[in-house]
């Protein structure tokens, strides 16, 4: 016979305990560092940051771009601290927001997370720590490095990759080489030139559009216009051709000044020389270049030169 107390033992559920911890994703107070390394990481890419730039960022240094509307108050970031040269400040620029997930990250984090922060009241940086008002360039690409090699990525990818990326995305999605130049504050477009790694599908997709004729709405392939033929005399085409109209015959151009001036203690009018007499006497005089330049002459008042 079986005991009946150890078939209830057996068969009488366990009580659920509680968990009195909660866990970091539903706790905002424990989620924020999380976040604001997440949120850094979305932001170097998203408008192509240095890590300096991305750590240097304020409040302040996020406006609204009037020709953007749609990305409100964060239509354009300024960035203060760029890469300088050698012995000169830091290189302002401002970067236009291109994508509009990077505004709902921007808002999320200001609005959620950042004000959780107790050094964030004192402090004017856009990404405070819970140490100091403002994190540290190190530790931020000690924290990409430890992501990446948890992931298994090979070695050489660093944080400044993710500028690479945004480099390459831009030109791929078809925006001017010089706007991307602009966007990561470049001086010359060659250095533009080494961030860009295409895609084989993107060099696939220019030589498909350079080498396809443009189609119409109705599908027949478009056809270049023959140029029109000019004819010198009269014509069915002698419309077409574009013609400049000569000055009517009592135009009289303007007087050029004179190169050799009468003397203001001589007559009050003397007749300017030819251009050969003026050009043999500046090139006896050794001014043969200024000879080329010399206009038809004209009589000149004396005292009007003087």
């Amino acid at each position: 016979m079986i005991n009946s107390v150890s078939t209830m033992h057996m068969i009488t559920p366990r009580p659920h305990r509680c968990r009195t911890s909660p866990r970091r994703s539903e706790d905002p107070q424990l989620a924020a560092p999380a976040e604001s390394l997440k949120n850094k990481l979305k932001a170097a890419y998203a408008w192509g940051l240095r890590r300096r730039e991305v750590i240097k960022l304020d409040l302040a240094d996020l406006g609204h771009n009037p020709h953007a509307p749609e990305f409100g108050d964060l239509g354009v970031a300024y960035v203060r601290w760029g890469k300088a040269s050698k012995g000169s400040a830091p290189k302002r620029r401002s970067v236009l927001t291109v994508f509009p997930w990077s505004v709902k990250v921007l808002e999320q984090w200001v609005g959620s997370y950042r004000v959780l922060f107790e050094t964030a009241a004192r402090s004017d940086a856009l990404w405070p720590s819970e140490r100091s008002p403002r994190l540290d360039m190190g530790a931020l690409g000690d924290r990409f490095a430890s992501y990446r090699d948890a992931l298994g990525l090979p070695p050489e990818l660093t944080l400044h990759c993710l500028r690479h990326s945004y480099v390459t995305h831009l030109i791929e999605a078809g925006y001017d080489p010089l706007f991307v130049q602009q966007q990561v504050g470049h001086s010359y477009a060659s250095t533009t030139a080494l961030y860009t790694s295409v895609s084989s599908d993107f060099r696939t997709r220019t030589l498909r559009s350079a080498s396809t004729p443009p189609t119409p709405a109705d599908g027949q392939p478009v056809s270049a216009a023959a140029p029109a033929t000019p004819r010198v005399g009269g014509g069915p085409r002698a419309s077409s051709v574009s013609t400049v109209s000569a000055p009517p015959a009592t135009a009289r151009a303007p007087a050029p000044p004179a190169v050799i001036r009468a003397s203001c203690q001589g007559s009050t009018q003397q007749p300017a020389p030819s251009v050969s007499a003026a050009a043999r006497s500046l090139s006896t005089s050794g001014a043969s270049v200024a000879a080329k330049r010399i206009w038809p002459m004209t009589p000149t008042s004396a005292g009007a030169a003087c």
